[in-house]
């Protein structure tokens, strides 16, 4: 059956309104139907996609994984996916694919939906390669929330102030370093501090250094880092 006017321009409507670039495939895994947001995310036009095998985006899949994938789809009706895909130019991005099913004609049609993830992925590496470093520094180091919760903390801080993970969470940065709470509230605000404090031990007057900087998103700050060193 062939679908009626006013049913085919609302699915061109829907389709060409999503974020991703979404494309439908025969059961041979070429493409019959794409939306025009692959123009821009892929560098193809509509008319040159018809007919194109999946794996010239998606390199290495093959039919006997998009059968496999066909199965997981009756299953489970949607699949989630990472891959790398190819543009026409021959450059390429980390993408999150969702893979699920559609009736188009007789036959079972299937549906990618492909989202850039390129920005993502290289926030997550940075985050990843922050919370290594900060897990080796020497130096007790911290991220409060603007509370002054702690939200990270390092092995160095938990050992000089005799903490837990578990009591690090419950505890603020005024709690255990009350002179510089009027400090910290300044870095809330959006200063960087650099001061001397002097801490009452039991061995008698110890000198700390503590160094706060906001952290921000965008123009909102967010929270506050820092490090204590003796």
């Amino acid at each position: 059956m062939r679908p009626k006017d006013g049913q085919k321009a609302l699915y061109y409507q829907l389709l060409n309104g999503l974020y991703d670039a979404v494309l439908i495939l025969d059961e041979h895994g070429h493409v019959v139907d794409c939306s025009v947001r692959c123009e821009e995310v892929l560098g193809y036009k509509r008319e040159d996609m018809w007919d194109l095998p999946i794996d010239k985006i998606i390199v290495g899949l093959t039919v006997p994984m998009l059968r496999n994938l066909s199965r997981n789809i009756a299953e489970q009706h949607h699949v989630l996916m990472n891959a790398r895909c190819y543009r026409r130019d021959g450059s390429s991005f980390a993408g999150e694919v969702g893979v699920s099913g559609l009736s188009l004609t007789r036959r079972k049609n299937m549906v990618f939906a492909i989202r850039n993830i390129e920005r993502r992925k290289a926030a997550m590496d940075e985050l990843r390669r922050s919370q290594t470093a900060l897990e080796v520094s020497l130096a007790p180091t911290f991220v409060c929330d603007q509370e002054g919760y702690f939200r990270q903390t390092n092995p160095a801080l938990l050992e000089a102030f005799g903490m837990t993970e578990e009591q690090a969470k419950k505890a603020r940065f005024m709690d255990i370093l009350p002179d510089s709470a009027r400090s910290f509230l300044r870095a809330s605000c959006g200063e960087r501090i650099k001061e001397k404090i002097n801490v009452q031990s039991e061995g008698g007057s110890v000198t700390l250094t503590v160094s706060l900087t906001p952290i921000k998103n965008g123009a909102e700050i967010v929270g506050v880092a820092g490090s204590v060193l003796q």
